[in-house]
């Protein structure tokens, strides 16, 4: 899978140290020209619905879940991989790779 970027959420971050690695799925979902996006009050920005996948979840399970949760929609379809983000985070010394994915929604 092709790594789009790096994020790093704090400067001195010891990305060769211990870390706890997290998977996430994103979707991505566009509607004409308009673009599904979800404020974090936690980050202070906006991101693509999704999240954690928990153990025993598929990409696609993980990623109904979410989207029923975050947006009570109801995922219709997946059209592949877009890519993956690596995310570092030095308070929780967390390393998180998020795998993008276009997806229809209802």
């Amino acid at each position: 899978m092709q790594i789009l970027t790096e994020i790093h959420r704090a400067e001195g971050i010891n990305i060769t140290g211990k870390t706890v690695h997290r998977t996430a799925v994103r979707a991505v979902i566009l509607h004409g020209r308009d673009l599904l996006m979800v404020y974090s009050s936690k980050v202070g920005d906006y991101k693509f619905p999704g999240g954690g996948v928990d153990a025993g979840e598929t990409h696609p399970q993980a990623l109904a879940r979410e989207l029923r949760e975050e947006c009570g929609a109801s995922l219709l379809s997946m059209d592949g991989e877009l890519g993956a983000v690596i995310e570092y985070n030095f308070a929780e010394e967390l390393l998180r790779l998020i795998v993008l994915q276009p997806v229809s929604a209802g």
